[in-house]
């Protein structure tokens, strides 16, 4: 026969609860909400204006925010230590003692938690549009054609363009797609040290008219509504078949 196994009844007693005390710490969670997330808004945007002067910088801020939270308590006369941690007078065991290091220590490393991640959001809100471009434009499909011929794409820096017979009395003209994020401003092409201004169509650019001369050298430079510059430049080679 099985040997009946004796079971052992334990009287657990649930801690009592401390109405007060949770009442006190839910209104410190508050408070201390109210200090770390105005300051981490603030000092997201501070990075944010930063970043484009010197990234190294913007991320110091951010960071420096972050580690001065527990100092900044001490300023404000919010003491976590005398909230969280029990007078030495009363009797602990270790385990409770222990217990209450850890939340101390979770109260500032949460703190320190949710600063971080605002600071982050609006960094990163602050870095991209609508509030700031800092991408100057672009181009895309920079092509040119001689006379009636097709149109010829840019490859590997240069527009090779070849037509029948002669170049002469035959004209050059010049397209580009320039693109950006704000829109663009200005553009210019720049044909042998010669400034031309481009006809517009949408996103397009283009001039014609150009006397062939084999090679062109060609710059085209945009300016976006937000003042940001840039160019590219290429050659025209042109060949007779």
């Amino acid at each position: 026969m099985a040997r009946k196994q004796r079971i052992e009844s334990i009287d657990v007693k649930p801690p009592e609860f401390d109405r007060k005390q949770y009442i006190r710490r839910e209104l410190l969670d508050s408070k201390l909400s109210f200090i770390v997330l105005p300051l981490a808004i603030v000092l997201g945007i501070v990075s944010g204006y930063l970043f484009s002067i010197n990234v190294a910088v913007a991320a110091v801020v951010g960071l420096a925010g972050m580690l001065a939270i527990p100092f900044i308590f001490k300023f404000m006369g919010i003491d976590l230590k005398k909230e969280l941690l029990s007078d030495e007078k009363k009797k602990l065991t270790e385990d409770e003692r222990k217990a209450e290091s850890r939340g101390y220590l979770m109260k500032n490393v949460g703190q320190m938690g949710m600063y971080f991640l605002t600071w982050l959001a609006i960094f990163v809100l602050m870095l991209n549009m609508p509030i700031t471009d800092v991408s100057p434009p672009a181009y895309l499909n920079v092509k040119a054609k001689i006379g009636s011929d097709g149109w010829v794409y840019l490859n590997s820096g240069q527009i090779e363009l070849k037509t029948n017979g002669t170049a002469s009395g035959k004209k050059v003209t010049l397209n580009a797609l320039v693109t950006d994020n704000t829109g663009v401003g200005n553009v210019t092409f720049v044909v042998d040290d010669v400034s031309y201004k481009p006809t517009q169509k949408g996103d397009e650019f283009e001039f014609s008219g150009l006397a062939p001369n084999s090679p062109m050298n060609v710059r085209i430079e945009g300016k976006d509504t937000l003042g940001h510059s840039s160019s590219t430049s290429f050659k025209v080679i042109i060949t007779v078949k």
